[in-house]
């Protein structure tokens, strides 16, 4: 039965451009996904943007002394550059406009209105100095449960939110002067209310995600949850737009459930978008979420509980597919110590299907793993590019010494058995129950040794019919290559002269045209 899917990944802050642990993540993994199910025959859309809303670029704008909406501006061209380079093609990649703060203060104003959100009255810091009020990348402190040093709203190390006003030792971020603390009235989210909702929906999904994230929830769900500010006094962002509240701005982790709903059902020229068609198909469309594990409670509670209190019956993740930290050299990526790679930069050196090879080998799917230029070229070689090189040479010969019929009558049982194990195998990695690009790689990386060694063997025993197994098991190599290694699947297809599109099971009646010798897939 033919499914859609809509797919998401949290909207990269545009306060620079994407590094190489940026691309080991939730985007590169997102295409991975939605490429698959293309090739299924699904109905795919890959949403996100960029967050330019977020604190973090005022705080880097003022680093770097320019102008934060400018800065945010540049760098979604440079991120979707970067994106593009990388071969992760994400169908709707929201710029935020004037559209897109419409539909996030309808959405908030609808919350108000239901009286999910209350006025309540709390106390921030305050900087004299900066004069402003200090949360999320404006205030620096410890966390209290894991204490490591965190920004406000999130802990990225343990994945817990905060209170900024409760950080211990809390300090301005830019500033070293004394904060002061003031009372203000705002908007919140009383995200308890959901909470035995949230239980009862999460628990049937629980064994789809990855350890640390069912620990994170079970911790979270097991005592009360905290208020969830939806406004914040600030004049960067979309304001409220509610009487009272007009020197406060929109929350960018509430701004981004409206967000993505609208990055999902954008065209490139900002047609009126239909959100309901998408979003409330609850008996074909399936809402996959990747995402880093630091923003965990952000997509699997806070999220679904503000869809919920909507009361419109919208469609709620069915998976969320985490990752860890990525290290460069064993240490995090740090653009302020220099201390990265980035993406734009290796794929001049390197193919990107050779940087999405080694990122899936290395993913920080349970564990933080780490990105080593050497290890790179050793595993690259080893495992992709030396058995693509023996295949061509299998291949050339064959080209030149047999007459390969297009109907290959001649597949013994033993080979489609054999191929069919490596169908399950990948569809297992691949699934949304299931997803493992580590599992993908590592299976990629048996089946080019499985098909040269095959080869290899029945040209030994000149065995009847191997060269067209060979040549059908080329085929079925576009297809499973074709989610990690999209540019090295198109090579493989031109150089085969296959005239249909890439579907998962390249079947006998595929169009191809006349063999031709290659010379390199990379």
């Amino acid at each position: 039965m033919k499914k859609n899917y809509l797919i998401t990944a949290p909207p990269p802050t545009p306060n620079g451009d994407l590094h190489v642990g940026h691309i080991s993540g939730p985007y590169f993994a997102a295409d991975v996904f939605a490429r698959y199910q293309t090739v299924r025959g699904h109905d795919v859309v890959y949403a996100s943007g960029s967050d330019q809303n977020q604190t973090y670029v005022v705080t880097t704008a003022e680093r770097l002394k320019t102008n934060p909406k400018e800065l945010g501006i540049k760098y979604h061209y440079k991120i979707r550059e970067s994106l593009d380079k990388c071969s992760i093609n994400i169908n709707g990649f929201l710029l935020p406009d004037d559209q897109h703060a419409d539909l996030v203060q309808q959405f908030i104003f609808k919350l108000y209105k239901l009286g999910v959100i209350k006025e309540k009255e709390k106390e921030y810091w305050y900087s004299e100095e900066l004069g402003r009020y200090l949360f999320e990348a404006y205030i620096n402190g410890f966390c209290n449960n894991c204490y490591a040093e965190t920004k406000g709203g999130i802990c990225e190390s343990c994945g817990h939110p905060n209170d900024s006003f409760n950080l211990p030792l809390a300090s301005a971020t830019g500033s070293k002067s004394t904060i002061v603390s003031k009372k203000v009235k705002g908007l919140y989210f009383e995200i308890e209310n959901y909470r035995e909702a949230l239980k009862r929906y999460l628990e049937p999904i629980y064994q789809t995600m990855r350890p640390h994230l069912q620990k994170l929830l079970k911790d979270l769900l097991s005592k009360p949850l905290a208020d969830f500010p939806i406004s914040y006094p600030s004049s960067y962002g979309i304001p409220v737009n509610i009487h009272g509240y007009e020197d406060q701005v929109i929350n960018v982790w509430a701004e981004m459930v409206p967000g993505l709903m609208g990055a999902s059902v954008i065209d490139k020229d900002r047609n009126p978008v239909d959100i309901d068609k998408l979003w409330k198909n609850k008996s074909t469309t399936k809402l996959v979420q990747f995402l880093g594990f630091d923003n965990s409670y952000f997509f699997t509670v806070l999220h679904p509980a503000l869809l919920m209190a909507c009361n419109e019956d919208y469609i709620l993740p069915s998976n969320f597919i985490t990752n860890e930290f990525y290290l460069l050299d064993n240490f995090k990526f740090s653009t302020s110590q220099n201390h990265v790679i980035w993406a734009r930069d290796i794929v001049e050196t390197i193919t990107n299907d050779e940087l999405r090879f080694f990122v899936s080998y290395t993913n920080p799917e349970l564990f933080q793993s780490n990105f080593n230029a050497s290890d790179l070229k050793v595993v690259v070689k080893n495992y992709l590019t030396s058995h693509v090189d023996n295949l061509i040479v299998i291949y050339n010969k064959i080209y030149k010494e047999y007459d390969i019929t297009q109907a290959f009558p001649d597949l013994s049982e033993a080979f489609k058995q054999n191929l069919e194990w490596f169908y399950e195998e990948f569809e297992q990695a691949y699934h949304e129950d299931s997803f493992s690009v580590k599992k993908g790689v590592n299976t990629l990386t048996l089946y080019l040794q499985w098909l040269v060694d095959y080869a290899r063997v029945k040209e030994e025993t000149q065995e009847v019919g191997f060269a067209n197994e060979f040549i059908y098991g080329l085929l079925a190599l576009v297809s499973f290559s074709h989610p990690l290694l999209p540019d090295f699947s198109y090579r493989l297809k031109s150089g085969l002269n296959i005239q249909s599109p890439i579907v998962w099971k390249m079947h006998a009646d595929t169009k191809i045209g006349d063999l031709n010798p290659i010379t390199s897939l990379f």
